[in-house]
C-alpha cells in the first residue's frame, strides 16, 4: 500500500515541476511586467545550469568500497598489466557504461 502512496507523491511532484514553469510564463503573459520576464529568464537559467551540473558531476560521482580480498586481486592485476589500481577501476567502469 505504501508503494501506491509513493507513486502518487512521485507523480504529484513531477507534475508540479512541469506545471510550475508554465505558470510562470502564463503570469508573465498576463502581467506583461518586466519582473516576471526576469523571473522566467532567471528560472530557466537556473534549471539549465542545475541540469548541466547534475549531468557532468553529480551523476558520475559515486563511492567504491574495496575489501582486502578484492584489493589483493586488484594489486595482482595491476602488477601484471603495469597499471595503477585506479586506472584499472576506471577502465572497468568505462567498459560497463
Amino acid at each position: 500500500m505504501m508503494d501506491c502512496y509513493g507513486l502518487v507523491l512521485f507523480l504529484i511532484f513531477h507534475l508540479a515541476f512541469i506545471i510550475a514553469p508554465a505558470g510562470i510564463l502564463l503570469a508573465a503573459y498576463f502581467d506583461k511586467g518586466m519582473n516576471f520576464v526576469l523571473i522566467v529568464i532567471g528560472s530557466l537559467f537556473l534549471v539549465i545550469n542545475s541540469y548541466y551540473l547534475y549531468e557532468k558531476f553529480i551523476k558520475k560521482t559515486f563511492i567504491v568500497t574495496i575489501n582486502s580480498e578484492l584489493y589483493s586481486q586488484l594489486q595482482k592485476i595491476s602488477q601484471d598489466e603495469n597499471k595503477s589500481i585506479k586506472d584499472i577501476i576506471n577502465n572497468k567502469i568505462k567498459d560497463i557504461s
